[in-house]
C-alpha cells in the first residue's frame, strides 16, 4: 500500500540525515543475510547501532510515520523509538501491525513501543483473536510477556492468552510457537506449579514446537 504524506521540510531533512547515517553504518554481509525478511531495503545496520541513531533524533509522529512506511529495515525500527506513546493510537498500533512480516520487526514494535501503551492490555485482548498473519499472533504472546512482567497486569489477558496458548502451541509456525514460548515462561515466574503441570500436559507429538516450549518452561522452572 502507498502512503502519501504533505511535504513537511524539517521531516524530509532528518529522513535525509538518516540515510546518511545508515550509509556510513552499512553492513552489505549482514544486509545480504537479511533478504529473507521481507524489508524493501536493509542496510544490516546492527540494532545497538540502530537504537544510538535514534537517540539523535526528537521524536514526532511525522517522522515516526515516514520511517515505518518507508519499508526500510533500519527505518522502521527506529520508527518505533521515535513514535510519541501518548500520540499513538489503537488504530494505528493495528495498522502497523499488519505490516510486521518477520520476528524481528514484531519484538521490536512490542517492546519499544507498543508494551509503553497505556492500552496494551486492551490492546492485547483485541488481538486475541486475530488470526489473520503467523507475525501478528506471534506479536500478541511477545506483547503478553512484556506486559506480565508488570506490576498490575490484567488477570483478564492473563487466563485469555493461557487457554490461547494450549492451542496455539501446536502451531506448525516456529514463529507463533517461539512467541507462545515466551509468554509460558514468563507465566512460569508466577505460578511454578500450575505452569508445570501445563508442561508436562503438552503432547510432542502434535506438533513441532511442544517439545521444545516444553524443555523451555521446564528450564525455567528448574533453574529459575
Amino acid at each position: 500500500m502507498l502512503h502519501f504524506f504533505r511535504f513537511d521540510k524539517e521531516v524530509d531533512e532528518q529522513m535525509r540525515s538518516i540515510r546518511k547515517y545508515l550509509v556510513a553504518s552499512m553492513n552489505g554481509v549482514v544486509s545480504s543475510g537479511l533478504k529473507h525478511l521481507g524489508y524493501k531495503l536493509s542496510y544490516g545496520v546492527s540494532l545497538m547501532r540502530i537504537k544510538e541513531l535514534s537517540a539523535r533524533f526528537t521524536g514526532s509522529s511525522k517522522l515516526a510515520r515516514c520511517l515505518w512506511h518507508s519499508g526500510c529495515r533500519e527505518m522502521m525500527i527506529m520508527a518505533t523509538y521515535l513514535q510519541p506513546v501518548d500520540e499513538f493510537t489503537e488504530k494505528e498500533a493495528l495498522s502497523w501491525l499488519k505490516e510486521c512480516k518477520n520476528m524481528e520487526l514484531a519484538e521490536q514494535l512490542s517492546r519499544n513501543l507498543c508494551s509503553r501503551l497505556p492500552f496494551a492490555d486492551s490492546l492485547l485482548i483485541k488481538l486475541k483473536d486475530e488470526n489473520s498473519s503467523e507475525y501478528m499472533k506471534a506479536f500478541a504472546y511477545i506483547l503478553a510477556s512484556l506486559q506480565v512482567k508488570k506490576e498490575g497486569a490484567q488477570a483478564s489477558f492473563l487466563s485469555a492468552y493461557e487457554e490461547k496458548a494450549r492451542v496455539d502451541v501446536y502451531s506448525q509456525s516456529s514463529a507463533v510457537y517461539s512467541g507462545v514460548s515466551r509468554f509460558l515462561k514468563e507465566l512460569c515466574n508466577l505460578d511454578a506449579d500450575k505452569m508445570r503441570k501445563f508442561a508436562n500436559e503438552l503432547d510432542a507429538a502434535k506438533g513441532p514446537g511442544a517439545a521444545w516450549v516444553r524443555e523451555e518452561m521446564l528450564t525455567v522452572l528448574d533453574f529459575g
